[in-house]
């Protein structure tokens, strides 16, 4: 097209697929709005699931100290008990021995 008068006529000239540049950038700003929607969306979901398994996680991680403070709280307890009978059985085997001692001494 190097005749400038051509040219001139040639863009001048309706043509069969002719392009309205507001409605080419309607179309791109729709087609960018859907996009951009779609991703975050998506983006929005992954986070609910992140979030959830984290909420999960944490709870689980939650029940789990309770769980094993509450184990450490009875084997503490076991342990107490123990060391009581040990001592009361020590304490009973004295108190016989006290009884025998005194009951040697009553029949001589």
């Amino acid at each position: 097209m190097a005749n400038p008068a051509f040219r001139r006529d040639w863009l001048k000239k309706k043509h069969k697929f002719e392009v309205r540049v507001d409605k080419a950038l309607e179309y791109v700003a729709q087609s960018t709005r859907r996009a951009t929607l779609k991703e975050l969306s998506k983006g929005k979901r992954k986070a609910k699931r992140t979030l959830n398994n984290s909420v999960r996680e944490r709870s689980t991680l939650h029940i789990l100290r309770k769980e094993t403070a509450l184990e450490a709280a009875t084997a503490k307890e076991i342990r107490n008990l123990k060391e009581k009978v040990k001592h009361q059985e020590t304490e009973s085997a004295s108190l016989k021995e006290i009884i025998l001692t005194k009951e040697r001494q009553e029949m001589e």
